[in-house]
């Protein structure tokens, strides 16, 4: 699911990277040479359209944008509203960059192209800034500048970037839904729903923070906003999970993008399933200090999803045990590489997961296999996990297995079920 340019105007640096914490930096790239006039031009307009959104003057972002009639303009018009409806209200734009030198138009006009990194948080949910890449046209006419448009075509989008943004705020899930491609309470119930799911289990309760949940308008539009160039693979992917998190710290401001086809084909009862287990990734993330083995995380992901199901465990894996029956699969647990969703048979590595995960819970209780999770990732009350390949094995040793025995007992299960 992420230097600085010396501001001129002393007066300029805090107000253009104004943030929520208050805190100040240079909107500029050290890296850069010394701003030119139109690099100050900009981050003036860009402290102008912070300014708007925290008065929530629509008509002062308006006149910030160069055109608004157009597609481009319509679409920063748009996000002032997204903005708004999220409740957002505060954000700041930093490490400015610019690509190359302004360029005049015959004397009437210039032009200027960059990045900045802009960070904002969703209050009441966010416990980090959530801090992304923009690519920024500025235009310069009659000696005003304005945003030609500030999202590139590579440019990930947020949520507040999706057309025709609809949110509604539960009581522990903002759901925002573009283009009224779901039913917006509905999805908001069944989100809760999921979240209260994840809240039960023991170690998870506390852990499990606000989240948001966005439901973009098109398979393209999800694509982008998890980082994929294509939509390929996209058909047996429900949800994502996305979000930054830096070495040695818990994640802070993860979002969950629900593609609008799992959205409208999945049952009640597979959306709840769906939803848990991207939640439970939420609340890992949020939890513990490090990335845990994907067979772990995704292990235990399936298991808080499928808890309170009323899914029959063969049905839940059924692929799985058909290939137990044609082969001596499973030998080991599964690899990162495994759940690719390009890789063939990689719903048996969600499957196999699932069953390690829950033969654990069976021996050493839900409390047991939280403690042992914390340990491998990292408590946010405790001392910082070793990140040593052995960590994983040292755990489950002093639990009384390891990886082989795990691997032995899911196969086992499945040969059972095969009969």
């Amino acid at each position: 699911m992420g230097g600085m340019r010396r501001l001129v105007a002393a007066a300029l640096v805090g107000v253009v990277a104004w943030g929520l914490d208050g805190c100040s930096s240079s909107p500029f790239s050290p890296s850069s040479a010394r701003p030119t006039a139109a690099d100050t031009a900009v981050a003036a307009l860009l402290q102008r359209q912070a300014h708007a959104l925290a008065a929530g003057d629509v008509n002062a972002w308006k006149a910030g944008i160069a055109d608004p009639t157009t597609p481009e303009g319509s679409r920063q018009l748009e996000a002032f509203d997204a903005l708004r409806a999220l409740g957002v209200s505060h954000m700041s734009f930093t490490a400015l960059h610019e690509r190359s030198d302004p360029t005049s138009t015959d004397g009437v006009e210039q032009h200027w192209q960059g990045t900045a990194q802009l960070a904002y948080r969703i209050p009441g949910v966010d416990r980090v800034d959530r801090v992304v890449s923009r690519t920024l046209r500025a235009v310069e006419r009659q000696g005003t500048w304005r945003l030609v448009t500030w999202l590139g075509a590579t440019d990930p989008p947020e949520a507040f970037d999706l057309p025709r943004l609809a949110v509604r705020r539960g009581d522990h899930v903002v759901v925002a839904v573009s283009a009224d491609v779901v039913d917006l309470a509905e999805c908001s119930a069944a989100a809760e729903q999921a979240w209260s799911r994840v809240a039960a289990i023991p170690g998870l309760a506390d852990g499990i923070p606000g989240t948001v949940l966005v439901v973009p308008p098109t398979a393209e539009a999800t694509a982008a906003m998890i980082g994929r160039s294509t939509t390929s693979g996209l058909d047996v992917v429900g949800a994502t999970t996305v979000g930054a998190r830096l070495v040695g710290r818990p994640a802070g401001a993860d979002r969950v993008v629900l593609g609008p086809g799992a959205a409208r084909r999945l049952t009640a009862e597979g959306r709840l399933v769906v939803l848990a287990h991207e939640f439970t990734h939420v609340a890992l993330r949020a939890s513990t200090r490090s990335d845990l083995p994907m067979w772990l995380s995704e292990g235990l992901a399936e298991y808080v999803a499928y808890r309170a199901s009323s899914l029959e465990p063969r049905t839940i894996a059924a692929a799985a045990i058909e290939r137990a029956k044609a082969s001596d699969w499973p030998t080991k647990l599964a690899t990162s590489s495994e759940f690719d969703t390009a890789a063939a048979g990689f719903d048996t590595a969600y499957q196999s997961s699932w069953l390690a995960v829950r033969a654990l819970a069976t021996g050493i209780g839900e409390r047991g296999l939280m403690g042992l999770i914390h340990e491998v990732g990292g408590s946010l009350d405790g001392s910082a996990p070793s990140g040593s390949a052995g960590a994983v094995s040292a755990a489950l040793q002093q639990q009384g297995t390891n990886e082989s025995d795990l691997a032995t007992a899911v196969r086992g299960q499945l040969l059972s079920w095969a009969r």
